[in-house]
């Protein structure tokens, strides 16, 4: 089984991506889409985020962790476990189901050093300028959280050093799902 990771600084196209790969029938686990489930289905981690930050609203967790490294530290220590936990599941499932190829969408994937668990890393980029009008389309998005958000994250040059492949969101969506089909091409080449 190829294992893909998707991953890209907020706002550049990493949801897109998955959304492609999904409707070629490849399986994707979306970390994000997993931190919200455990943040809204999962008592105990309710319980405690509740207990440690009196809320579980997402953006007023994110106003209180991203400026605040301890906080953040202390969030991640409570939803990282279980995403992990459902990680290692998904492949799990994967591999008993004789999956081809599934794909990881983990925004943080270089920062907490999960590269290692991939055959290939595919990271999406923009320009600085589209990432940010992408950024504050989102509801609840600000131009201060986006800064918070994206400094605390790799930059876009780095993780594309990092990568074996990119794909450049900027591009017309049929020029994006062009760079795709081309990155698993390349893929399915070079383990035919």
């Amino acid at each position: 089984m190829i294992t893909l990771g998707i991953t890209g600084s907020i706002a550049t196209g990493k949801s897109t991506i998955s959304a492609m790969l999904k409707k070629k029938g490849i399986e994707v686990f979306d970390a994000d889409h997993q931190a919200r489930h455990e943040l809204y289905n999962n008592d105990v981690i309710t319980k405690q985020v509740l207990h440690h930050f009196g809320t579980i609203d997402r953006h007023a967790l994110a106003t209180a962790v991203f400026a605040h490294e301890d906080k953040l530290k202390l969030l991640e220590s409570i939803l990282h476990p279980p995403i992990t936990e459902a990680r290692n599941a998904f492949l799990e499932s994967a591999k008993a189901n004789h999956a081809e190829i599934v794909a990881l969408d983990i925004p943080l994937l270089y920062e907490k050093d999960l590269a290692h668990l991939f055959d290939y890393v595919i990271v999406t980029y923009t320009d600085p300028q589209t990432q940010m009008k992408r950024a504050l389309e989102r509801p609840n998005m600000t131009g201060q959280m986006f800064n918070l958000i994206n400094n605390r994250q790799m930059p876009q040059e780095e993780k594309k050093a990092y990568a074996d492949f990119t794909i450049d969101t900027t591009m017309a969506i049929e020029e994006v799902e062009r760079q795709l089909d081309t990155i698993l091409n390349t893929i399915k080449t070079n383990h035919a």
